[in-house]
């Protein structure tokens, strides 16, 4: 592969990139990191830059990887960024790198991917009863009949057309207990998961998830080859600020009640252990594993965690050892339903035989305390036992991380994203890593966006947080976006650090007597991918999401022009990860009377979260927007002040709802200073509700709108709003001003304005026409 032309000569204002994109921005921090990173290659030294929103990080690392020549494993944490690299940035770049012959490869777990074993055994018992049930998955198992049968199906799910209910994705998906390995018949079809496998190791670009990749480093280490993902002379740590909770979780081990059932009992599996445990073993083997949880309920302490030894998990991880050695002992048996091949039954039963051993291991994990790991219950006070679970995670991961990501000798790591530094220093993310200052190169980028004129952050005056009187503070989050709602008109998402906030929140703003005007929608109403079509495509929206919306989410333009954070994005107390962390950090504390789990893991982890909710808002140079954090504590504490001055972009910051109105007559050009919010009736034939707004504040008040169940339904629509347009004018004319002198919006359903802005009603034209203007909204 070519090293020529020069960094500056693609990526400058008058290199390649130029020339090929239309609009393309010229961008000095996006060739300063692509100069690091390709420094940090040829060094085969390790990197970590952060490189705020707008930069173009992904070609900035992108292009000295493909130049270098060298294996490389692109890794991020969200499906979304894994597409748009694979689908468009990576070939987009080698087509102006005229480098037509560079293998790139997508790589997932298997679980994404269909096993011809398991479809044709799912088909031969169910496929009839499925294909004949018209309400059933009809399309999707067509669909995927005719992919089996072309050479362009790669077995993906994620590419089909027609959705796959969860219940028959796992029947037909690969996973590593059914897996059969070579002996399967339909190994040469070709298998969708060896063949992807094979894909990757013949590729130049490897892109994958930070799970996967951990999981590789993880089983390569165990068993001294890489099976899972090719070994690679660089990894692009894409979305590095999850490095630390995906490894949490790839080194956390997790039981249900249900896990022994689920195994004991899995189609494909089942019958191997029919043939040697009696299914009252099997019964008890998974009762027993509810018997476990519901003793470590007992156990746990007020926040699920557990410190003393639970002799319940060595007593049943000597039960399914028990059943491990009765089935190592049987062997493999000689017939099998549905199976004839003995090479295959050899390979079902080995995997049976492995994953019982996985989960006696597993259980026997649990028994005692390790000061590495933290043992808890999560769930504690959920309504279901299904809901609950048992869990032996790492204290901290960064020992496991440095050792199979970091200490490999002759690999790069490049570690990026737009949220690595606190306080202006990259320390508490290589603390995660397990990194010393010493062994990697920094590189904080500077912001491009014109944050201090386009970006205006809110704190408005509340009351502080109570955990222990919520509801006052909810309240007042509530009336507070009702307020911005009216200045923004809508267009606004709102980011809540609980469920249970968000719930409290909602109900308030969608009440049916009280509720706000602006089409509202909640994250319990749909998958994200629905919910931001809805955003996008609704005007004047209002999104309602939890921490999952947080972060993964673009949406550019003037659909989004205000986010709302309910408080600052702190670890939940309750979280036993959490909490055994910071008790761990203040136990090593010299002084014990000086706490420094709060400024050491709890400010960074607030402050990371705190700039990829801000980030939400501004994703091009063209973006404007308002950031409101409801939270007192971000003017009154220094940790919040800290925040303000050294972690959020350098944006104007104000108390006042003033400015807030100020702010988007300035950006949008309105004028109006009242507004009308005509609600829809709840019954034909009865008055709307109606309430005035004053725009500078927000605030809003009824007018009492009288019902004329006489007239049309036009000319009862037109009589509502002459009759709002008069209240509103009569008390502007009681304070002795004019409506004349003022501009209007007069918010109403569509269909209203669609009648009424087309009829010329005389009634409604006169007290129009008492307004300087009056500026039409039409509301879904």
């Amino acid at each position: 592969m070519s090293h020529s032309p020069s960094l500056n000569g693609i990526l400058g204002a008058q290199g390649r990139l130029a020339a090929s994109i239309p609009g393309y921005e010229f961008r000095q921090p996006q060739i300063d990191m692509a100069e690091m990173v390709e420094r940090a290659i040829q060094q085969k030294e390790h990197a970590i830059v952060e490189a705020p929103t707008g930069v173009g990080k992904s070609f900035a690392y992108l292009l000295p990887v493909l130049r270098s020549g060298r294996k490389v494993v692109v890794s991020t944490a969200y499906k979304s960024l894994q597409t748009q690299l694979y689908d468009k940035d990576i070939p987009d770049l080698a087509q102006i790198l005229d480098m037509p012959d560079l293998k790139v490869e997508l790589a997932k777990g298997r679980g994404n991917y269909i096993c011809h074993y398991k479809w044709h055994n799912y088909m031969d018992e169910f496929g009839q009863q499925t294909l004949e049930d018209a309400q059933g998955p009809l399309p999707v198992i067509q669909e995927i009949e005719l992919g089996l049968e072309t050479d362009d199906f790669q077995g993906d799910v994620e590419y089909l057309e027609n959705e796959l209910v969860s219940g028959i994705r796992k029947e037909i998906v690969s996973s590593p207990q059914d897996c059969v390995g070579h002996a399967c018949q339909f190994a040469s079809n070709p298998c969708y998961v060896d063949s992807m496998r094979g894909r990757a190791a013949a590729a130049d670009v490897v892109v994958t998830n930070h799970h996967l990749l951990l999981t590789s480093l993880k089983l390569a280490a165990t068993e001294g080859k890489h099976v899972l993902l090719p070994e690679a002379e660089v990894y692009i740590i894409d979305e590095a600020h999850h490095l630390e909770a995906v490894a949490t979780a790839v080194f956390e081990t997790l039981l249900d009640a249900e896990t022994a059932g689920n195994l004991l009992f899995h189609r494909m599996l089942r019958p191997l252990f029919a043939q040697v445990l009696t299914n009252e073993t099997m019964q008890r083997l998974r009762a027993a594993c509810g018997d476990l949880l519901n003793a470590a309920m007992t156990s746990a302490d007020d926040k699920g965690i557990l410190k003393d030894p639970l002799p319940e998990a060595a007593a049943y991880g000597a039960l399914l050892l028990e059943a491990v050695k009765a089935m190592d002992t049987a062997g493999p048996p000689r017939t099998l339903e549905g199976e004839s091949d003995p090479e295959v039954i050899t390979a079902r039963h080995e995997r049976a035989l492995a994953s019982l051993q996985t989960l006696a291991t597993d259980v026997d994990s649990m028994a005692d305390h390790d000061p590495d790991f933290v043992r808890y219950v999560s769930g504690m006070h959920a309504q279901r036992s299904a809901d609950r679970e048992l869990h032996r995670a790492p204290l901290s991961p960064a020992k496991e991380l440095r050792r199979l990501l970091f200490e490999p000798p002759d690999t790069s790591v490049i570690c990026t994203s737009a949220t690595l530094t606190t306080r202006g220093s990259f320390g508490h993310f290589t603390r995660q890593c397990g990194l010393g200052a010493e062994e990697v190169r920094t590189h904080s980028l500077p912001h491009i966006f014109d944050y201090a004129n386009n970006a205006l952050i809110y704190q408005p005056p509340v009351p502080d947080f109570d955990y222990r009187n919520p509801e006052p503070y909810y309240q007042r989050t509530a009336d507070v976006i009702r307020s911005l709602l009216e200045v923004s008109r809508g267009r606004t998402m709102c980011l809540f650090t609980s469920w249970k906030a968000l719930d409290w929140v909602v109900e308030i703003l969608q009440a049916e007597a009280t509720g706000i005007i602006w089409p509202l929608r909640s994250q319990r109403d749909g998958n994200k991918r629905t919910l931001l079509e809805w955003f996008q495509t609704t005007p004047h929206g209002v999104l309602c999401a939890t921490r999952s919306f947080w972060e993964g989410i673009d949406i550019p333009g003037d659909a989004l022009v205000s986010v709302v954070l309910d408080k600052l994005p702190f670890p939940s107390p309750a979280d036993p990860i959490h909490s055994a962390r910071m008790e761990l950090i203040d136990s090593l504390s010299e002084n014990v009377f000086e706490r420094k789990a709060f400024p050491l893991y709890s400010v960074p982890h607030a402050a990371l979260a705190l700039k990829q909710g801000f980030g939400r808002l501004i994703r091009r140079q063209s973006d404007r927007g308002v950031v409101t954090v409801v939270d007192s504590r971000l003017a009154t504490k220094p940790y919040g002040r800290q925040f303000l001055a050294q972690d959020l972009p350098p944006a104007r910051f104000t108390r006042r709802v003033a400015d807030v109105h100020r702010f988007f007559q300035d950006e949008f050009g309105y004028r109006a200073s009242y507004g009308l919010n005509v609600h829809r009736p709840s019954a034909e034939g009865e008055a709307p509700l109606v309430e005035m707004t004053v725009l500078r504040d927000g605030r809003t008040d009824r007018l009492p709108i009288t019902a004329n169940p006489e007239a049309s339904p036009d000319r009862r629509q037109a009589g509502y709003l002459a009759a709002a347009l008069q209240g509103l004018r009569q008390r502007i004319e009681a304070k002795g001003a004019r409506a004349l002198d003022y501009e209007l919006e007069l918010r109403c359903p569509q269909s209203w304005c669609q009648s009424q802005t087309t009829r010329n009603d005389p009634e409604l034209r006169t007290e129009i026409d008492a307004w300087s203007a009056v500026h039409w909204i039409g509301l879904s």
